[in-house]
């Protein structure tokens, strides 16, 4: 469910007349629905309140001149302080006493997440909210934008028209404006690099690869690979051309053309188990476990591809499993970098996901780590398709299962424990904090 954000303003009589950060001085709060990111303690003041007192003008350029990737740039598995510094509040600095509020995209919707902070001996303020929400990322585009653009209406009013504000904003919106800049820049920001951060052949070179494997990849390979995406990107289309087995999957035109996608503004978990749903409705498998030799006949490969993973399809150095079309469009191939039977079945699973979302995006699919929605999406439906909720709890049989009750479960459906924990989590089974590290 997403929920709207807001960024809020009174002005505050100017300290300094002609200084930035005293003209754009203001009681600022920014709400997430009915709830303010901005709730804090003075102890000064001994009081309570919503908005905090600070210069509009540091954060509006923050918001500026990190626009790009704060748009695209999703959260990764680990945050390290670079990352943080593009992506968190506090990193403004300018000696002000910031929320410790994150923003990070999956492409689709924007994480919106604050954690309250710790008193100290040099501040007075301590924030006191604690809390995660998704607003859609077109919403986030408006309210960030209204925001910089009140900030630069504010400067106007006292003749102020030639800031550093002015200049980076007008940058943005001239580069949202032109597609192939946009592409550009988001491709960049994907991959981490803040504008004109990368070497220069590194976007080049990757859209150089489009008509080959079509832009959706290149952008989940930029965000999964980083600076590795070009060679990571190689690798894929060397190892599904050497080393890929070619497999059909059951009914797939069917599957493009009946299974919906849902609405966009909802988070990919529930539009991939929605669509999970429908393929085993398509496939007549009810709800019970898909063995490794039905989910093999439903790919249209020998059992050993899931089984054996010095056999056909392994490629275990490959950076991601994958698939891709091989001599145009008359063979698919797969290659799968996973172990584990349970991880190479998950791999499957997800790469059919991939061609659902996208069925006329492209040429490649790769089941990647990235935290964009199109992996989301991959994730979840291949957990949907292989371990249904229903039948997870009706085997389970118990509203709060026991480590040992997701052990025999796993078994049952033939998928890692880890997958039967993020199906409970997803449906509000059992709370977030259980999910295993990693």
């Amino acid at each position: 469910m997403s929920e709207h954000l807001e960024f809020k303003w009174e002005w505050l009589p100017p300290f300094e007349p002609e200084s930035l950060e005293a003209i754009t001085f203001a009681d600022m709060r920014i709400c997430l629905g009915e709830k303010a990111v901005t709730e804090l303690e003075d102890d000064r003041s001994r009081t309570l309140r919503r908005g905090m007192y600070v210069s509009a003008y540091p954060l509006a350029l923050f918001l500026a001149t990190n626009w790009w990737r704060l748009r695209w740039e999703p959260k990764p598995v680990q945050e390290d302080p670079a990352w943080r510094m593009r992506h968190c509040l506090p990193a403004i600095g300018e000696g002000y006493v910031w929320p410790d509020l994150t923003f990070a995209s999956d492409g689709e919707m924007m994480l919106v997440a604050v954690r309250s902070t710790e008193k100290s001996r040099t501040s007075p303020v301590r924030y006191i909210a604690d809390f995660t929400g998704w607003v859609p990322a077109a919403s986030f585009e408006g309210v960030v934008g209204r925001c910089i653009e009140g900030v630069l209406a504010r400067l106007e009013a006292f003749g102020i028209t030639n800031s550093e504000l002015a200049g980076v904003w007008a940058e943005v919106r001239a580069e949202n404006d032109d597609p192939a800049a946009a592409c550009l820049r988001r491709i960049e920001a994907l991959a981490g690099y803040d504008p004109d951060e990368a070497p220069e052949a590194f976007v080049r070179d990757l859209l150089d690869t489009e008509a080959e494997v079509g832009l959706p990849a290149i952008q989940e390979l930029a965000a999964a690979s980083q600076s590795r995406a070009l060679k990571d990107l190689r690798m894929l289309q060397e190892s599904l051309r050497s080393q890929g087995v070619t497999f059909r999957i059951a009914d797939f035109e069917r599957l493009i053309s009946e299974v919906q996608l849902g609405n966009p503004t909802s988070q990919p978990w529930q539009r991939a188990y929605a669509a999970a749903q429908k393929v085993r409705q398509i496939w007549n498998l009810d709800e019970k476990p898909i063995s490794n030799s039905r989910l093999a006949e439903l790919f249209g490969v020998q059992r050993n591809v899931l089984e054996d993973d010095q056999g056909a399809g392994s490629v275990l150095n490959a950076p991601y499993s994958a698939s891709g079309w091989h001599r145009g469009n008359v063979d698919r191939r797969l290659i799968l970098n996973r172990k584990p039977v349970t991880s190479r079945r998950f791999a499957m699973c997800r790469l059919l996901g991939d061609g659902i979302f996208g069925s006329h995006d492209g040429h490649l699919s790769a089941a990647t780590d990235a935290g964009t929605s199109r992996q989301k999406f991959q994730r979840a439906f291949a957990q949907g398709l292989l371990c249904p909720f229903e039948a997870l709890m009706e085997f389970i049989g118990k509203a709060v299962p026991s480590d040992d009750d997701i052990e025999d479960a796993a078994a049952h459906f033939t998928v890692s424990p880890r997958l039967v924990f993020t199906t409970l989590v997803n449906h509000h089974v059992l709370p977030r904090e259980v999910l295993p590290v990693g």
